[in-house]
């Protein structure tokens, strides 16, 4: 069954299921034998915990709107840029929400094809890819340029995973990932992106000009039958502990704010028991010392900034300045760091 993306069906249908962003997170918490059996290591971005109390109350935390507005903004440039540039492999956007059952459904941003009799090896090399493939699903994604490194080799886990389950949900056996990386470090990420939006979304803009900011990488995977594998387990697995009220646990990883989004999960679903805690005086008094701390430490990262504006300053166009006891020098993504001679 398909339904529209961003509809009320659309709403209402995906609250109870299972999406394509949190599949990995399931199979990160059922699956953790499997995984380390197979050498495979990530952390989700959603815990079981975050897609139970989704599934089985629909309670869930918003999506921070920049981010999100972002990534839906510049998808129908990616697609647009990826056709233009490709020459053995044509897309296609959809805005289709396919349900394939009663708990799995995914989001596609789009459809891919190959290109006439050309023969397009997957990321790993051990399969081409042909017309005989029929059509595989397209994923996009934007990043920042700080994590352009997590695509050296190719999609991360959590990605890997959602283009796998993607294929399960469609029936394919194949897709591209396609991800957005700015070529240059923006100090205020939030107004270039919002910058850039703007001009899209007016059209007061050259396609020149857009593409010169970023590079566009795509990776080629093909359906792997060992990871959906892992997604049929850690489903059925999910799918017991809905069935018999059981509560996945606490994420137990280093994640600060992953364990704090199940935090805030955890009060909205009982609030008596997760919610707001009366501060005894030993808490009183951390929490006075807490913002003391706090207002302290602005002050000094305002004299920081102040500072290193006016190092900047007088350094000109040199990469590097050495005193006599300290030194600065610009690293390759053109921070100022600095060090002890």
């Amino acid at each position: 069954m398909t339904i529209k993306q961003h509809s009320e069906s659309w709403l209402d249908a995906k609250r109870t299921r299972v999406g394509a962003s949190e599949i990995a997170g399931l199979v990160h918490y059922y699956c953790k034998e499997e995984l380390k059996a197979l050498n495979i290591e990530f952390e989700p971005y959603n815990t079981a915990l975050q897609t139970w109390a989704k599934v089985k109350f629909g309670v869930e935390l918003p999506f921070p709107k920049s981010i999100s507005r972002w990534g839906l903004g510049m998808e129908e440039y990616i697609a647009g840029r990826f056709h233009r540039e490709q020459e053995q492999i044509a897309c296609v956007q959809t805005d289709d929400f396919v349900i394939k059952s009663d708990l799995m459904a995914c989001s596609p941003d789009g459809y891919v094809r190959t290109l006439g009799n050309i023969k397009v090896p997957d990321f790993d090399k051990q399969v081409a890819i042909d017309n005989s493939w029929g059509k595989g699903t397209l994923e996009m994604k934007t990043t920042s340029f700080l994590m352009k490194d997590d695509f050296r080799d190719g999609f991360k886990w959590h990605y890997i995973f959602q283009m796998q389950y993607q294929m399960l949900c469609c029936d394919t056996n194949w897709g591209v990932g396609a991800v957005l990386i700015p070529k240059e470090f923006w100090e205020d990420e939030g107004f270039e992106r919002g910058v850039i939006l703007g001009r899209i979304e007016s059209g007061n803009y050259s396609q020149q000009e857009i593409d010169d900011l970023f590079f566009l990488e795509h990776f080629v995977y093909a359906k792997k039958p060992q990871l959906i594998k892992l997604i049929d387990i850690a489903l059925e697995k999910f799918k017991h502990h809905l069935a018999n009220n059981i509560v996945p646990n606490v994420y137990d990883g280093t994640k600060k704010q992953i364990l704090a989004n199940e935090k805030q999960v955890l009060a909205l679903l009982h609030p008596v028991r997760f919610g707001e805690l009366e501060a005894n005086e030993e808490l009183d008094g951390l929490l006075i010392e807490m913002q003391i701390l706090q207002v302290e430490k602005k002050k000094l990262e305002v004299e920081e900034s102040a500072t290193k504006n006016r190092l900047t300053k007088e350094m000109g166009d040199h990469i590097a300045i050495i005193g006599t006891q300290y030194k600065a020098k610009f690293d390759s993504r053109m921070a100022l760091r600095f060090s002890k001679n």
